[in-house]
């Protein structure tokens, strides 16, 4: 999948790939910090490998949040 990469951005694109498995408890201050940082130029890859808590509902609202780059990966045990 390419990347689109804001040219007026001088810092380069940064990938921040996180594993999701029933993370509920820790996944919202993850994303919070996450909107928060300095660095606007990163992609956000989440891989959630069908967690049985509410990882998932919990990625959902934050999807908006991330305006440059957000991918979410489903996957069911591969």
């Amino acid at each position: 999948m390419p990347v689109c990469v804001d040219k007026t951005l001088s810092a380069p694109m940064l990938s921040i790939v996180c594993p999701v498995y029933n993370c509920s408890k820790y996944l919202r201050q993850l994303l919070e910090r996450l909107c928060n940082q300095s660095q606007p130029n990163f992609q956000l890859v989440l891989i959630d490998d069908h967690s049985d808590d509410d990882s998932p509902d919990i990625i959902k609202q934050y999807e908006n949040n991330f305006l440059r780059s957000f991918i979410f990966l489903s996957l069911c045990g591969i």
